[in-house]
């Protein structure tokens, strides 16, 4: 994954909603959104539950909590 989309897993996982994550990385919603559909096509979640369960799951299994 690129940088960028780091930072979107990252904010998505903070429970930040796509127009406040496009206002934090100076975005435009819609450009939020094709991110988050690649992040989806790329790890195996279908939706942002599943990614902040294993944003979650990594985070505890690396001790990073």
């Amino acid at each position: 994954m690129t940088t960028r989309q780091i930072e979107v897993v990252k904010l998505i996982a903070d429970g930040n909603t796509n127009d406040e994550i496009a206002a934090i990385l100076t975005l435009s919603p819609d450009t939020v959104k094709k991110y988050a559909s690649r992040i989806f096509s790329v790890l195996p979640v279908r939706n942002r539950s599943e990614l902040v369960k294993l944003v979650l799951e990594e985070e505890l299994s690396n001790n990073q909590w």
